[in-house]
């Protein structure tokens, strides 16, 4: 028994739809790292909630927005991040807790510097 033409096209239009969806949704979940020559920084977690849409890569890690006072210029700045953490890595990222930022100097854009958990929470900024 012959399969039609039509039939195979159709099957394989398919697969190939299948297989662009997963790359696109697992390219989407992965955690967003900075651009190459980020400037390394200092922040203070002011606030870390659960966003409303998240996609983890894998039930090994969970999702915040953290809302930072990132020290990278004369003054501290405020900035939002929605980012992707490995559980084993949460209790770093909660209020209050200082942790190491990447700071991508064309555009300012922050990024949690997940690397830098492996070594101590960077000290305090001193603020007058």
């Amino acid at each position: 028994m012959a399969m039609d033409r039509t039939k195979i096209a159709v099957v394989i239009g398919f697969l190939g739809l299948v297989s662009g969806g997963v790359y696109v949704c697992s390219t989407l979940a992965a955690p967003k790292t900075a651009p190459e020559g980020s400037v390394p920084a200092v922040a203070h977690i002011v606030r870390a909630d659960a966003p409303s849409t998240c996609a983890a890569p894998s039930r090994d890690w969970s999702c915040f927005d953290l809302t930072f006072d990132v020290y990278d210029a004369p003054a501290p700045r405020s900035v939002k991040v929605s980012t992707v953490v490995e559980n084993r890595w949460s209790s770093r990222v909660q209020p209050g807790a200082w942790v190491s930022v990447l700071v991508d100097p064309k555009t300012g854009e922050v990024y949690l510097d997940a690397k830098a958990f492996a070594v101590p929470a960077p000290a305090p900024v001193a603020t007058h």
